[in-house]
């Protein structure tokens, strides 16, 4: 049964929905879930939520039994492990991806503004004849119509490929369809050819590209004389001092910036988060408008972890937000992430499917199939600048067989961890807000902005 069939109209967002509120919790939830799971705090890092649980959807689609019970639990989503609902998520991932796609056909905050550029991109790649059956495996039709029609969509990023007699050309093809998805930013996924006896790659590739909404300019050193202003010193963990560092380049705006803070009941640690508006995607009449922000969360003593403090009031800070006029400083950033994070995953609880023998992926390739998933590729590129961000995540499954007043001076001059995020509501009530706000698209730490 295709799941095109069960796709709900955009308008049905307005109303009240469990599963696209339960699909985002578990966006928000387990994005910071997997950025934290194995991550030295003193070492940058960067991750792409969206790209990672995209990805896992598909392998759900393609498993059965208790292998896709296990990662319904993991999202916290296994109360929709039941004949009647077992698509439901599949469905709000959709709507929620649709969303929040845009491009240039779209307008932002006015007609005259670019909106941000999002672009998600779905593929499969399966082993030349699997689709006529294989040494006792063969793709279902069915699950191969929903995955191909309703999770990769074009048919052009469904492709058959030769893994067993060639695959260096194989791999090297999936290597080039990440980069033409990333728009060149991810350009080489798979540093090694693919094992010969993979059946099927499941990938999701994300591409972002965001201005700010208030302009940065890059700060140069007369313009700090000029504001009556030393050089910026950054926090050096390995000293544990703050140092003048001039391979960083900073960045300064003036404006009125989302502000909330707290303090830590467990250690006292102050934490302190700034919310920074880029461009927004205007919603049709009956669609939600988008702006994306990006989210600053900075302790004020650069050695306590905060991370309990995060996943404690990340979903809150919305409501209890105060806008203040900064004088906000940060520095210039670029990030690069590439692993297989099987351990990540199975430290959420994800452990069968990468069981030889154990693993059921038998609506994706029939009863008689010993498939399993190998590995999990997740590469992440990551920019910060004066004219905005750019990010691309790709997430690739590897399934196998064997078979007024005067501005405050915010300084981010010191360790920080950061999240590329939506705010979405109706056209004139700011107030109507849609379920699928908040979500984790990307998730970083910032240790040396220099490295």
């Amino acid at each position: 049964m295709k799941l095109s069939n069960f796709l709900l109209p955009a308008i049905a967002f307005a109303g009240e929905n469990d599963v696209d509120s339960d699909v985002t919790a578990a966006f928000k939830e387990k994005g910071w879930e997997l950025f934290f799971k194995n991550n030295d705090k003193t070492q940058n890092s960067v991750i792409s939520p969206y790209s990672i649980i995209g990805s896992l959807y598909m392998v759900a689609a393609g498993a059965g039994g208790t292998s896709r019970e296990e990662i319904l639990a993991s999202l916290d989503l296994n109360q929709y492990f039941t004949t009647e609902s077992i698509l439901d998520p599949f469905t709000a991932y959709h709507q929620i991806s649709q969303g929040l796609q845009a491009n240039s056909t779209h307008w932002g905050r006015r007609k005259s503004d670019a909106a941000y550029e999002l672009k998600i991109t779905n593929g499969m790649f399966y082993q030349e004849g699997l689709r006529e059956g294989l040494e006792g495996e063969q793709l279902d039709p069915g699950t191969y119509d929903i995955i191909s029609n309703d999770f990769v969509k074009d048919l052009a990023n469904v492709r058959e490929l030769d893994f067993f007699r060639n695959s260096k050309s194989a791999t090297n093809e999936i290597n080039e369809w990440a980069e033409e998805s990333t728009n060149g930013k991810i350009v080489k996924l798979f540093n090694d050819d693919l094992d010969s006896d993979t059946k099927v790659v499941l990938a999701s590739a994300l591409y972002l590209k965001a201005q700010w909404m208030n302009p940065f300019e890059v700060l140069t050193n007369k313009k700090l004389k000029k504001m009556g202003l030393d050089p910026i010193e950054w926090y050096n963990y390995e000293t544990n001092a703050f140092e003048k560092r001039s391979d960083i380049e900073w960045l300064y705006q003036e404006a009125n910036i989302r502000t909330w803070s707290t303090r830590s009941w467990s250690n006292g640690a102050i934490v302190n988060v700034y919310e920074l508006p880029m461009s927004m995607k205007r919603g049709g009449q009956d669609a939600f408008n988008q702006l994306l922000t990006v989210q600053i969360w900075m302790a004020d003593d650069p050695e306590e972890d905060i991370s309990a403090e995060i996943a404690k009031n990340y979903n809150k800070i919305r409501t209890e937000q105060n806008r203040k006029k900064l004088k906000f400083f940060m520095p210039k950033v670029k990030l690069s992430f590439k692993e297989d994070i099987k351990e990540k995953l199975e430290g959420m609880g994800i452990t069968e499917i990468f069981e030889e023998g154990n693993a059921d992926f038998s609506p994706l390739l029939g009863d008689k199939s010993r498939a399993f998933v190998s590995k999990v590729n997740h590469a992440v590129e990551f920019e910060i600048d004066e004219n905005g961000i750019e990010g691309a995540a790709v997430t690739a499954s590897v399934l196998t067989s064997r078979s007024m007043s005067q501005p405050s001076v915010i300084t981010i001059n010191r360790p920080y961890y950061f999240v590329v995020t939506n705010r979405c509501w109706t056209n004139g009530n700011q107030k109507n807000h849609c379920p699928f706000e908040n979500i984790p698209l990307f998730i970083g730490r910032v240790t040396d902005p220099a490295k």
